[in-house]
């Protein structure tokens, strides 16, 4: 791929596209020099979209853009729907073939995965993610629910938002909080939807708050 000027060079034959898009270190974005020595940023992307109009009834194609779309989507959910198009396309070409259907199977998944609520996130616990413990839970648990206490506004429209974000805290914390929940979800599980009923019963207006029984107060 490096010596090569165009996308169109690279896919210039069936199987020199199926060979770039095979690797998955190529998915990253991969520098070649021009005539001058000055390094050219190569659109992996770019190159899957053109694997896909070269070979537009090749399943391969579609499986390899499928697995690109997934690389940089983070958790864009047009992106990510798009991901999983891709992978249902190559499955609709080729629905005898076992691994295009493991590679839907595990792209819903994953897509299913990303979509989440980041709870981690939510409670500030973003850098130490699966690895933050029950103190560091707990920790920032108060510190979120104090932050966004309903009470500590009177306006009514800054109120609402203090409530969205408020109930957010509470259910991370009943993820994040429980070891069986917690587990579930570092494996990448939608505890949540799991739960009968969805979100449990949340309840504020006080010093106090209630979550499954358990007894908050923010000082």
């Amino acid at each position: 791929v490096s010596t090569q000027s165009t996308w169109e060079a690279v896919v210039s034959t069936q199987s020199t596209w199926k060979a770039v898009v095979s690797t998955q270190s190529t998915w990253e974005i991969t520098q070649r020099e021009d005539d001058d020595g000055n390094k050219i940023d190569e659109d992996w992307m770019g190159v899957c979209n053109m694997a896909v109009n070269y070979a537009p009834k090749d399943a391969e194609a579609y499986l390899a853009r499928g697995k690109a779309s997934m690389h940089f989507a983070d958790d864009d959910h047009d992106k990510l729907d798009a991901a999983l198009r891709d992978f249902e396309k190559a499955t609709q070409l080729e629905p005898n073939n076992r691994k295009h259907r493991k590679s839907l199977q595990d792209a819903k998944f994953q897509i299913k995965k990303k979509k989440r609520r980041d709870y981690y996130k939510i409670l500030g616990l973003g850098q130490k993610g699966k690895f933050a413990s029950a103190r560091d839970i707990k920790k920032a648990f108060r510190k979120c629910g104090k932050t966004w206490h309903p009470d500590r506004t009177t306006d009514v429209e800054e109120k609402k938002e203090y409530e969205k974000k408020f109930q957010m805290c509470a259910e991370a914390n009943d993820i994040l909080g429980d070891p069986e929940k917690k587990k579930r979800y570092d494996a990448g599980h939608d505890v949540l939807g799991e739960q009968q009923g969805g979100r449990q019963n949340h309840q504020h207006g006080g010093p106090f708050f209630n979550m499954g029984g358990r007894y908050f107060r923010f000082n």
